[in-house]
């Protein structure tokens, strides 16, 4: 992943060099100390982990850094020597972490790799971010949160992601997809088709049919416990 630090702390940032340097994965690819060049670089390099320190030359803050930079999947960690519960309060509005100096390399790696296996890379620009899926379509990032689908299908080695009257499609194993935590409330009931539990409208066992906002969907006579497992849990 590719890392940005922003810190007027010559000496903060030479030993971040350093522990970036001893953790595989993750890739210096430019610094500043400067605000406006920052948020230059930042636009321009759209690092996915940007380091900053809260303070900056007593004018800037590192919030002030995210809130400009404006990049949806960017993700900021906030380093200080305080421990400041308003500045803590203030970062929770952007995607980030929140680490108190000092700290040592291992502490470095453990949120950087937290923040890494957030994200899940699936095919081109698509990915998997906390529990949001970015979709490209026609050369826009869209964004749809994992519990708005209502059900997904699956043709060949694509999947396409229902959403009301939307619909994405995307190169991509259904069963792969499946096996992500993240989509822990959709069940498969046919081969090519896996339905958000809680958007179940009714069933028809004896047609092998359900219901999800007016569509009618099939399931496979295998998968018949699934789709009664659901009926189960349903208050």
């Amino acid at each position: 992943m590719k890392v940005y630090i922003v810190d007027d702390d010559t000496s903060f940032v030479v030993l971040l060099e350093a522990m970036l340097e001893e953790i595989p994965g993750f890739d210096l690819i430019g610094k500043s100390s400067n605000f406006d060049q920052a948020i230059n670089d930042i636009k321009d390099l759209k690092p996915d982990i940007v380091i900053s320190d809260v303070r900056l030359n007593n004018e800037h803050t590192g919030m002030e850094v995210a809130a400009d930079s404006d990049l949806e999947d960017t993700h900021f960690v906030f380093v200080t020597a305080f421990s400041d519960q308003n500045a803590y309060s203030k970062s929770r509005e952007y995607s980030s972490k929140f680490i108190v100096k000092p700290f040592d390399v291992l502490t470095l790696q453990g949120l950087l790799e937290e923040i890494r296996d957030d994200v899940v890379q699936l095919s081109g620009s698509h990915k998997i971010q906390k529990d949001t899926l970015f979709i490209r379509k026609n050369n826009v990032l869209e964004k749809v949160r994992i519990t708005d689908f209502d059900y997904l299908y699956s043709e060949g080695n694509y999947i396409t992601f229902f959403v009301d009257d939307k619909r994405f499609v995307i190169k991509y194993s259904l069963t792969k997809l499946l096996e992500n935590p993240k989509f822990h409330q959709f069940v498969r009931i046919h081969r090519s088709y896996a339905i958000h539990r809680d958007k179940l409208d009714k069933v028809n066992f004896s047609d092998k049919e359900l219901t999800i906002k007016g569509t009618v969907i099939p399931f496979g006579r295998t998968y018949t416990k699934n789709v009664r497992a659901i009926m189960d849990t349903v208050q």
